[in-house]
């Protein structure tokens, strides 16, 4: 009954203020992708079915008939906690592992406000990750 009264007295509020008790017309772009579209994604990416955020849009588009960005796959992998993705083009070697490591892990810890002091760096024993450079 409580919420009965309180849709009808909504209602009126609304009526009083649009002469209408239609739902306001809603601003902004609309999103393409539902809250399932994004587990979608999440899951592709973290079972690694694909590596690439232009390799989710094009699966979206292909497998889902979602047409979307690159951009949109990006922000919506980092609103779900995935957080960075780079595409690395032919093998992963020690120099440019140092690389990432000198140029991008900080920035990263940065992003997340992690304390490097905190953080437990792991890796296994490739030779890329242990190679000792002159």
């Amino acid at each position: 009954m409580t919420n009965n009264r309180t849709k009808s007295s909504s209602n009126s509020i609304k009526y009083e203020e649009t002469n209408s008790i239609s739902d306001k017309s809603k601003t902004g772009k609309s999103h393409k992708l539902t809250d399932r579209d994004e587990r979608i994604m999440v899951r592709r990416i973290m079972i690694d079915e694909y590596f690439t955020a232009v390799s989710i849009q094009k699966s979206l588009k292909i497998v889902d008939k979602i047409e979307v960005s690159e951009n949109t796959v990006r922000r919506t992998l980092n609103r779900n906690g995935v957080g960075f993705l780079y595409k690395i083009d032919g093998g992963l070697d020690a120099e440019l592992y140092q690389r990432i490591l000198d140029e991008d892990f900080l920035d990263i810890l940065e992003y997340y406000s992690l304390n490097h002091e905190n953080i437990i760096f792991q890796q296994d024993n490739d030779s890329k990750y242990i190679a000792k450079r002159i």
